[in-house]
């Protein structure tokens, strides 16, 4: 494997994992954080 192949790979393993966050890691804290809020604010 040449050196340009594997910072290709490596170049995307870090794009499918910042679009796993976006999708999935990101709208379960916001919602986690909301709640927390609410939590806070109406107790």
């Amino acid at each position: 494997m040449r050196h340009g192949d594997l910072v290709s790979r490596l170049t995307a393993d870090v794009d499918a994992l910042d679009i796993a966050f976006l999708v999935a890691i990101g709208p379960i804290a916001a919602a986690v954080m909301i709640g927390v809020a609410l939590i806070t604010i109406l107790a």
